[in-house]
């Protein structure tokens, strides 16, 4: 399963140039863990580098959380743990067990990066959701995304 895991945090953050990338998921008791990471080490959630209220509100209210610039945004502004994380642009979308319940989340951030997670990258995070939902439902039917980085204008024919 932590092989799973990983292999979606890669995805996730290959697809969108993300700095760091965390997937939470529940475990047998209900609780938060974490499925695997890319940008930062290994952590326990119980000192996290970025906000676990976050992380909760998408993995088990299936909530998606998506932040241009959480400096700014009043929402987020609350989250302290999310400002000393330094994270600015912040994107969160939940993954479900087969019964269509909340069962984690992915997460990704940036943190000097010039512009913002928009809605295309919403999307990709979205189809990498889906994709961990039939591996871990046991379907391997539904693709792996592709990359959701916007093509150089430069390399199109």
């Amino acid at each position: 399963m932590r092989e799973l895991y990983g292999e979606a945090a890669q995805t996730l953050a290959d697809g969108l140039g993300a700095q760091r990338v965390a997937i939470v998921y529940k475990d047998e008791e209900g609780k938060l863990a974490l499925g695997g990471c890319h940008g930062f080490p290994s952590f326990s959630l119980d000192d996290s580098p970025i906000s676990v209220s976050i992380l909760r509100d998408a993995a088990l209210e299936g909530r998606t959380i998506l932040t241009q610039d959480g400096r700014v945004d009043h929402e987020m502004a609350q989250h302290l743990s999310l400002l000393l994380s330094g994270a600015v642009s912040i994107l969160c979308v939940p993954f479900h067990d087969a019964n269509g319940y909340p069962a984690g989340a992915l997460y990704a951030d940036t943190t000097g990066r010039v512009g913002a997670f928009r809605r295309s990258e919403l999307l990709y995070a979205r189809e990498c959701a889906v994709w961990l939902e039939g591996l871990l439902g046991g379907s391997y039917s539904v693709p792996k995304p592709g990359l959701a980085l916007p093509q150089d204008s430069s390399t199109v024919q």
